[in-house]
């Protein structure tokens, strides 16, 4: 009632602006009722977005997880995104913990939108777990089946975020998981070209990248020589053994 005597006596003639006030005050209230309220006087005239910012973007950054299925219940986008270029699911990446954002993509499994999902960055949720350094993120995307080799606006990956951002275990994470170390930018840089670049005075971290990097190609290279039965006959395959060298 309340609610409803403040929207009568301070309403202006703009009622669409007000009505899309109201509405992200709700949002950072995580007020699921005065949220319906506006949506069901106003719904046909509602805007999703105020000054560059999505109501279903802000809704899931407080973790206002009542509104956000209010919101997708009621037809906003999750795929649009906002002014940073964010999505819903690009969004909860970056805000959330890992409950948190397991619970939004749940919510939007039904509207078919899934971890694979891009936003206006060309992000995946991936690409924004690595570079948040949320490792436990990054493992359960990829057990989700989040696609490891996905290049964003930039022709970046996962694996390239992650060695810019010297996060090694996300490194490990990620080759383990089959990422291709060899995949270049439009303007041919690979991660290790980029780490060198960007890591120069960190001779220490980029030993060390260079040494995961080395033993992942031993081991791929380890299965593909390995002997293949067939029925009586043994067959080795001949494979010319990579070697990281030094620039």
């Amino acid at each position: 009632m309340l609610f409803k005597n403040r929207f009568n006596k301070e309403a202006p003639p703009n009622m669409k602006a007000f009505a899309k006030t109201l509405l992200f005050e709700a949002v950072r209230d995580n007020d699921v009722s005065k949220a319906g309220q506006i949506l069901s006087q106003y719904h046909s005239s509602i805007s999703w977005e105020q000054g560059g910012e999505l109501a279903l973007n802000v809704a899931i950054a407080h973790g206002s997880f009542g509104v956000v299925h209010l919101f997708i219940r009621k037809g906003a986008d999750p795929e649009k995104s906002d002014k940073m270029g964010f999505n819903a699911l690009t969004s909860a990446a970056r805000s959330l913990d890992l409950a948190g954002v397991m619970k939004i993509v749940d919510m939007l499994k039904p509207r078919g939108v899934d971890v694979n999902t891009c936003d206006a960055q060309g992000r995946t949720m991936l690409h924004v777990a690595v570079e948040k350094s949320k490792d436990d993120l990054v493992q359960a995307l990829l057990q989700a089946g989040a696609r490891i080799d996905v290049r964003d606006r930039d022709g970046k990956t996962a694996l390239m975020k992650a060695v810019t951002r010297k996060n090694l275990q996300a490194v490990e994470t990620l080759l383990d998981a089959g990422a291709d170390l060899k995949i270049a930018t439009a303007k041919g840089e690979t991660a290790l070209s980029m780490a060198r670049a960007l890591h120069a005075t960190d001779p220490l971290y980029l030993a060390e990248l260079e040494k995961v990097f080395q033993n992942t190609i031993d081991a791929r290279y380890e299965r593909l020589t390995a002997p293949i039965n067939k029925g009586t006959t043994t067959t080795v395959r001949i494979l010319p053994k990579i070697v990281i060298r030094k620039p």
